[in-house]
């Protein structure tokens, strides 16, 4: 006897065998019980995943002897004879190859014969979105109003090109990727059955080779037996399925975090010298960078399809990078991943990305670099506190309450002034780049629940940045003086006095390296105020 293929082999029988799509096998099986029949359905879905075994099902469930019934018994002549495709009630047309207008005229006519022993005769076209318009034209009036006998069956894998007029007729079901632990699952059983020496890690790779198709990965499987001789592991199944062992990626990406090009490179070379596929391993490390992004979120490991040490690995590297971080690696290798299938180069291409990665920056978040400006206007800004504060009392901050409020009735200019410390502390709570701003400020003017606060007069970021938040701020106020208060921003051109010692731009620079980055970032200068210094 001829050998047959697993996914012939394995094709399941009735709808319980069918994987991941309980959602469409559940409600036909109701619609069968229920006497629901409709004469035409559209299974639309990727390839692989059990549209056209589906309808097969359904054909048998339809014409059983026992039936109709959702649970066929499969031992029947109708049953076996649909099992084996050589029912002639059970036609199955290829939309490819049977796309003109003759072909579907030729249909029109032979829907009007009853079926030869079965209760219906159904017809199964499948890829029917390869019809063309007049053929679909043909088709609409028998989709209409078709005899009873008659059930059509269409499967596709591009429901958009199917004319709305024809899926307006028809009950659609959408069937979907099969994950990998489903796929993981079935091919054990496949194997158990059949006696093979199998372990879970090969069987996964070749589940997530097969990208959600049950039916690629049982062809894999069968590869794979093929060639193992009656034994499969992994690093087999890597070899034979073109995989670029996951160590590798762990490699590169502890290359990327110690920034260490020639190891990059090296890893890269390894690889492709070794008969690697670019495209494979731009995928793979697209998968590795996904895993780590995954792995920052709490209780993300679970998500990633890899073993369990690999999930710890994941969590541990993660550490190493920043969520922002591993979103721009991301973008680099997707952008690769596309460039690659048309450049003529590939390997070029792949190893500048991987310089990219290794040389790649930081991601600096805008509120830092916020805060960074705040920071260096408060150092313009503190001379004024000295100029204004040479005109109040000098006492010593006195201690609030536990509670960190003010009593109402002692509540004064000088009062908020002592306390402007604390407000600034509690909007820092809140927003920490809008407490930074706020520091830079100073209360001139109490009256009639009216707070003005004074910034320097080239600080109007300052201005605009309290302006955006009063709300908060004049909420936190409310909460430390018990008191209603509004705020009013202005500037004060409050003479600066000059520094001891002038500060050159290059001093600046190399006391702290990231003002050269927001300088450049922002497009911006530092101006040298008179001749004290910054």
């Amino acid at each position: 006897m001829s050998y047959i293929v697993l996914s012939r082999k394995w094709r399941p029988l009735v709808f319980e065998d069918i994987v991941a799509q309980e959602h469409v096998t559940k409600t036909l099986k109701n619609a069968i019980s229920s006497g629901r029949i409709a004469h035409a359905y559209l299974f639309s879905g990727p390839r692989g995943v059990g549209k056209t075994t589906t309808a097969r099902i359904l054909a048998k469930a339809l014409n059983c002897l026992e039936g109709p019934t959702p649970t066929p018994c499969n031992r029947c002549t109708p049953c076996r004879e649909i099992t084996a495709g050589s029912s002639l009630d059970v036609l199955e047309i290829d939309g490819a190859s049977n796309r003109g207008i003759d072909e579907v005229r030729e249909l029109r006519e032979n829907v009007r014969y009853a079926p030869s022993q079965g209760r219906y005769k159904v017809y199964i076209i499948d890829e029917v979105h390869m019809l063309t318009t007049p053929a679909f034209n043909a088709l609409l009036k028998t989709l209409e109003e078709p005899p009873k006998h008659v059930v059509f069956i269409f499967a596709t894998t591009q429901p958009q090109s199917v004319p709305l007029t024809v899926l307006s007729r028809c009950q659609r079901f959408d069937f979907k990727r099969i994950p990998v632990p489903e796929i993981t699952k079935r091919l054990a059983t496949i194997s158990k059955e059949e006696g093979i020496e199998v372990d879970d890690n090969s069987l996964r790779l070749i589940a997530k080779k097969a990208d959600g198709a049950m039916r690629d990965a049982e062809s894999l499987l069968d590869q794979v037996i093929s060639f193992g001789e009656g034994r499969i592991y992994e690093d087999l199944v890597e070899e034979i399925l073109g995989l670029v062992d996951r160590e590798v990626f762990f490699e590169l990406i502890e290359a990327i975090g110690s920034k260490d090009t020639a190891k990059g490179l090296d890893l890269v070379g390894r690889v492709l010298d070794g008969g690697g596929d670019i495209g494979e391993f731009t995928s793979g490390l697209l998968e590795h960078l996904r895993n780590l992004l995954i792995a920052k979120i709490p209780g993300g490991t679970g998500h990633i399809e890899a073993p369990e040490i690999d999930r710890e690995r994941s969590l541990q590297q993660s550490a190493m990078f920043s969520e922002e971080d591993l979103l721009r690696m991301i973008k680099i290798v997707s952008d690769l991943e596309l460039s690659i299938r048309r450049a003529p180069h590939p390997r070029l291409r792949l190893e500048i990305a991987v310089v990219s990665l290794i040389k790649l920056d930081s991601t600096i978040l805008l509120s830092d670099l916020i805060d960074r400006l705040s920071r260096l206007e408060q150092g313009f800004i503190s001379d004024a506190h000295t100029v204004a504060n040479t005109h109040i009392d000098e006492t010593p901050v006195e201690h609030l309450t536990a509670k960190e409020t003010v009593p109402e009735e002692e509540l004064t200019l000088e009062t908020i002034r002592k306390a402007w410390d604390m407000v600034v502390k509690k909007v820092k709570v809140e927003r920490i780049g809008l407490g930074s701003v706020l520091a830079a400020s100073l209360p001139v003017d109490f009256k009639g629940g009216v707070l003005r606060i004074a910034f320097g007069k080239e600080n109007g970021f300052g201005v605009r940045q309290v302006e955006k938040h009063r709300k908060l701020v004049e909420k936190i106020l409310g909460e430390i003086f018990k008191v209603k208060i509004r705020i009013e921003c202005v500037t004060d051109d409050l003479k600066k006095p000059q520094r001891k010692q002038a500060t050159s731009l290059d001093d600046l620079y190399k006391k702290d390296p990231m003002l050269r980055k927001v300088v450049k970032i922002f497009n911006g200068d530092l101006i040298e105020i008179g001749s004290g210094g910054i």
